[in-house]
């Protein structure tokens, strides 16, 4: 299956995902409307709802309204991390477009984001599982962690590559493991698939991001819908240039030097420029990609985990995506 054909036989439901968020981000604040409107119009993968509504086709109960607005609920969680991030990491494009921050300032994009995650947790409180309740909320801490671990973090060339390793677990894994988890319950899946799904989500979730790091690095800035090297120039080292810092692949401590040297605030896109062609020829983009493979391959025995049927095939496509995607 191809995930193309995965978002084509989920279309009907993705479409009530996409309902239901317009309905959830209306507001007696119209800039508040406005601002949520405008990002959720943007667009995106719809990734998480996407896993939720196939994680949900794992266990006996298929209650698609809960699954739906679970779904919803990630979703918005996803968006208010956005609209904060662009705050912090001071982003004035995304997706191509003006963020809600370049659009609206700093003040009103906060808002937005702390809007939405209220909306998200009035719809999870909805179910009946307490659980759930209890991992999104510590999800959700830990998420907040991660951001500050990044901002401890930024331009900081000796950090551990554990620091790394953690910061995306928190910020990016643990959603999509949780979205995976949230299909999973809201079907009565038994334990076992749960745990895989919740397995499976976390891997799936650092491949993602690993790959989203290497794409920012060497990705078309027309497909991307951001600059390249955006996350240099912000302070943001991730696992390439990490990876080259250390002279990992090519054993040129010189040149890991002279790159440590570019590396430092208020770097001009040429800057940032240079110390991408280093990290490539170090090697270090290419140890990045073989580490997203190895969180894949971990992914893939999540999978084998699973009962054999169309909900796992169609997880099989969301993996492949995530390894071949340009954006």
């Amino acid at each position: 299956m191809r995930v193309t054909e995965l978002y084509g036989a989920m279309r009907g439901e993705l479409r009530r995902v996409e309902d239901l968020l317009e309905e959830e981000v209306a507001s007696r604040e119209p800039a508040l409307q406005e601002a949520s409107l405008y990002l959720l119009r943007a667009g995106g993968k719809r990734l998480r709802p996407l896993v939720v509504l196939v994680s949900g086709r794992f266990g006996p109960r298929r209650d698609t309204e809960a699954l739906v607005r679970a779904a919803a609920a990630l979703e918005m969680i996803h968006m208010a991390t956005l609209v904060h991030d662009d705050v912090i990491d001071r982003s004035d494009t995304r997706r191509g477009r003006p963020t809600v921050k370049a659009a609206w300032g700093d003040q009103l994009a906060l808002y937005t984001g702390d809007f939405l995650f209220a909306r998200a947790l009035e719809l999870l409180s909805e179910m009946e599982d307490r659980r759930l309740h209890e991992v999104t909320a510590w999800a959700i801490a830990r998420m907040c962690q991660g951001e500050l671990e990044q901002m401890h973090d930024l331009y900081r060339i000796d950090q551990p590559l554990f620091r790394y390793y953690r910061r995306i677990r928190q910020k990016t894994a643990l959603l999509m493991a949780v979205s995976c988890l949230v299909g999973a319950r809201a079907a009565e899946a038994d334990e076992e698939t749960a745990r895989a799904l919740w397995r499976f989500g976390g891997h799936l979730g650092m491949a993602f991001q690993i790959v989203d790091d290497v794409l920012d690095l060497v990705g078309d800035e027309a497909v991307m819908g951001k600059p390249v090297g955006s996350d240099l120039l912000q302070g943001n080292l991730t696992l390439p240039v990490l990876f080259a810092l250390r002279g990992r692949t090519s054993g040129d401590e010189a040149a890991s030097r002279r790159l440590a040297g570019r590396i430092h605030p208020g770097m001009s896109q040429e800057d940032a420029a240079e110390v991408v062609r280093a990290v490539a020829e170090s090697g270090g983009i290419d140890e990045a990609r073989r580490v997203a493979e190895r969180y894949v391959t971990w992914a893939r025995r999540d999978l084998a985990a699973l009962p054999d049927g169309w909900a796992r095939e169609a997880l099989e496509a969301v993996l492949g995506f995530v390894t071949a995607r340009d954006r």
